[in-house]
């Protein structure tokens, strides 16, 4: 676009509507550079930061977390977008892979505390086994697909749920 904008190059005009669309934004923006309505994303230096505390669930004692091993400052504009809320997170890198999700093993993830041990179908979450430790799962109502939870282990009290992961950040490349 920076060719375009310097006039170096020309874009194609049908292509304009598909890339407004692609990018969240309109024509206008596109062909001009500047989006009046574009409150959403703001600079850095005027950016409001969440600051969140990070755990290490290796020394996870029962379902206490522990002591705050550092915060991270996140963008609120950026949770606002992944997360739809900023109240109640917190940061941890996963105690396990788990390869049907695409998670690593030291992935930091942005978490919430389950209330009361009530898990929803669908949430990911990390959980806490006598037999298997912490891991990283699906909770689903249904049985037997790869990488999920089933109610049954829950119930029957062999599987706890620790904490709800929301996103995972991104390492820079």
């Amino acid at each position: 676009m920076s060719n375009y904008w310097s006039g170096k190059r020309p874009y194609p005009l049908e292509a304009i509507p598909r890339l407004a669309r692609r990018l969240s934004t309109n024509v206008d923006a596109i062909l001009t550079g500047h989006d009046p309505a574009a409150g959403a994303v703001v600079s850095v230096d005027e950016a409001a930061f969440v600051v969140l505390p990070k755990y290490d669930l290796a020394t996870l004692a029962g379902a206490t977390k522990g002591e705050t091993i550092e915060t991270v400052p996140i963008r609120r504009d950026w949770l606002a977008r992944r997360v739809v809320g900023a109240t109640g997170l917190w940061l941890t890198e996963l105690p396990a892979d788990n390869q049907a999700l695409g998670f690593t093993e030291g992935d930091v993830v942005i978490c919430s505390d389950i209330g009361g041990g009530v898990v929803q179908d669908g949430w990911v979450c990390i959980f806490k086994s006598d037999g298997l430790g912490l891991f990283v799962a699906r909770y689903a109502f249904r049985e037997g697909g790869e990488g999920d939870v089933t109610p049954t282990f829950v119930a029957m009290n062999e599987v706890m749920p620790i904490a709800r992961i929301h996103a995972r950040l991104l390492a820079r490349v």
